[in-house]
């Protein structure tokens, strides 16, 4: 059976079964260890419980399924009265009792397909309990840092308003002396209550987080929370390998990949409704006058074996239409795979670049705290003597307070991204050591590889621009003064290809080959059915920029031509796709500082596309915005 291969020894008061952990040992008597929160939340959450409940009625619909092969055995009786007028007998008393069997002998595979579908089915209930399970310890994990977290910011707070507290009791005691100004009173008066404001909504915002935790893991967060292991010894070094391995392990994906198997299997049982179905039946039992025989003993035994054979002829129309709607729906299964893909890709990248990204950032947020601390001690000590004002001696505390605030954000944004990307990868609970070692890992079984999984494209990462120093905003163009023809070199650009991209008119003054190089600014850039740069639009752009710039070329145009898929009419996709390209070029004169004149922008729609539009991936190229650079010399 299917739960033997699992492994799954689910007792009878927790849906999922989970091991201790060497982790839980080094926690310090009296703390609740992360790997307690997320077990408590895996074993008793509500949505973890419903999967589990789910997965365990499929194992029934799956075995009810499989009965039909096996014999159908009926008893019946009956006890009546008949009449008739062919003689002087009237009516007269009848009954009977039978044993009857009835064998299905073939049912067009109508129940091997069935035991087929609902065995995929289980499969899907299996995945998808295993996400339920991923989702509610990244939600645990998020929640129990969350608590952390805001614990962190209630004691900086307050160590903050102590502060201030301090100051206005050296400030009030000058003022009363009349060593000191009035106004410095009010000043820190202001500020002190600033101060404490602070207090109040860190507070209130512990008090929020720790609600949320008490409805994801079941209970409120102890007074004491151990530190959040490391894991990153699971975690992927680049951002290729994290994606793969999210294709391979993500529960989500392969429920999406089990629901094909079952609606295949669902589709293929249709047919069955265009053969013959046969059925051995075997009858035995003692009846009483049921054919009006009169018979002076009154009872006889009768006994049968008959092989029965029917097909539906007619039925006006509800097979063919079952089978069409199984078609539609083998079709929505796929696309419900490349969402799953895309929506996998999408957040397993986001979530290892937001990590890149805050270790990063959190270099220099400690270099702007220490900094910031020298800098309040030194202004203390020149605020003792007169050498400095309240007012820069408060900004530098507030900017500390600030400063340590980011830090310590930046802290656990880190570790929650870190859950996030495993959570994506479906390694969480494995990374945790909330997860028996005899369950099998989503790939066994499969045999399938990555690419086999997922067939979406995923293109390189952009690259992370060098933080070691400033980076520089990418320089206007330089412009061409006069017209003349230009032979391009065929040099490479980011995010771009050469392409045979329809020429755009350009006046006829100015010659330009038809050979100009073109960027393609693809991929998810924009919102849906909008014309919104969004953040990886404008990284794109950033990059072609510059490295046109570094061409070192006097631009004569630009033309930018949006295109988009034919999902919808040709006059809104016309219409979309022209905003699309002016909004890039609107991009193109505020960042790179092109005249306007040199930009040109025009929507073609629909119009050459370079994959087809009868699949998600062909549509996906299609839309796309084409920037043709024409260079003069």
């Amino acid at each position: 059976m299917l739960a033997a291969f699992l492994g799954l020894g689910l007792g009878a008061m927790s849906p999922w079964a989970v091991a201790a952990s060497g982790d839980d040992q080094l926690t310090s008597p009296g703390q609740t260890s992360l790997q307690s929160a997320v077990k408590s939340a895996v074993s008793t959450n509500p949505q973890v419980n419903a999967a589990f409940n789910a997965f365990n009625a499929s194992g029934e619909d799956r075995r009810q399924a499989f009965g039909s092969y096996l014999p159908s055995v009926d008893v019946r009786a009956g006890v009546g009265q008949q009449a008739r007028s062919l003689d002087s007998e009237g009516s007269y008393d009848t009954h009977y009792y039978e044993v009857a069997v009835s064998q299905m002998l073939y049912d067009g595979f109508a129940t091997s397909e069935d035991v087929e579908r609902l065995s995929k089915v289980r499969l899907q209930r299996y995945y998808e309990l295993r996400s339920a399970a991923e989702s509610i310890a990244q939600e645990a994990t998020q929640a129990y840092l969350d608590v952390l977290r805001y614990r962190r910011l209630v004691a900086l707070a307050e160590a903050n308003y102590e502060e201030h507290q301090r100051v206005y009791q050296q400030v009030e005691d000058r003022a009363r002396s009349g060593a000191g100004r009035r106004v410095d009173l009010v000043q820190i008066s202001g500020r002190l209550a600033l101060a404490e404001s602070n207090v109040i909504t860190e507070r209130s915002n512990l008090h929020d987080v720790s609600v949320r935790y008490q409805r994801i893991v079941g209970e409120l967060p102890p007074e004491q929370l151990a530190a959040m292991p490391s894991i990153d010894a699971e975690f992927p070094g680049d951002i290729k390998s994290a994606v793969n391995t999210a294709y391979v392990s993500n529960p989500d994906l392969h429920a999406a990949l089990a629901n094909i198997e079952a609606v295949k299997a669902e589709r293929a049982g249709r047919k069955s409704t265009y053969q013959p179905r046969l059925d051995l039946q075997l009858n035995a039992g003692r009846y009483e006058n049921d054919s009006g025989s009169f018979d002076p003993q009154g009872e006889r035994d009768r006994y049968g074996v008959s092989l029965v054979a029917s097909m539906n002829i007619y039925n006006g129309g509800s097979d063919q239409a079952s089978i069409r709607s199984g078609t539609y729906r083998l079709a929505q299964s796929r696309d419900d795979r490349d969402r799953a893909c895309r929506d996998v890709r999408q957040t397993t990248r986001i979530a290892w670049n937001d990590v890149r990204n805050l270790q990063e950032q959190l270099r220099f947020l400690g270099e702007h705290r220490q900094s910031s601390d020298r800098v309040r001690t030194a202004y203390r000590q020149q605020f003792r003597i007169g050498e400095r004002s309240l007012l820069d001696m408060l900004d530098t505390e507030n900017e500390y307070f600030e400063a340590s605030r980011a830090y310590v954000n930046a802290e656990y944004d880190i570790k929650a991204a870190k859950a996030r990307t495993l959570a994506s990868m479906g390694m969480l609970t494995q990374a945790l050591h909330v997860m028996r070692d005899d369950v099998p890992s989503l790939d066994q079984g499969s045999g399938l590889s990555a690419s086999e999984l997922c067939r979406v494209d995923m293109p390189d990462p952009m690259p992370v621009a060098n933080t070691s120093a400033t980076p520089a905003r990418p320089q206007p163009m330089p412009m061409a003064e006069s017209p003349a023809v230009v032979e391009p070199e065929p040099a490479p650009v980011v995010a771009a290809q050469q392409s045979s991209a329809k020429s755009a008119p350009v006046n006829s003054a100015n010659k330009v080959r038809a050979n100009a190089p073109t960027a393609t600014l693809s991929g998810d850039v924009f919102a849906m059915n909008g014309a919104f740069l969004i953040a990886e639009a404008r990284r794109q752009l950033d990059q072609i920029i510059a490295q046109q710039h570094q061409r070192g070329l006097p631009l004569k145009k630009v033309v930018v031509s949006g295109y988009t898929d034919s999902t919808g009419s040709a006059e809104f996709n016309r219409r979309l796709s022209e905003k699309r390209a002016r909004n890039v070029a609107d991009y193109l004169i505020r960042e790179g500082g092109i005249p306007a004149r040199r930009v040109e922008a025009v929507g073609y729609g629909p119009r050459d596309p370079l994959a087809s539009n009868a699949t998600a991936q062909g549509r996906s190229k299609n839309r796309r915005v084409e920037l043709r650079f024409q260079y003069a010399e």
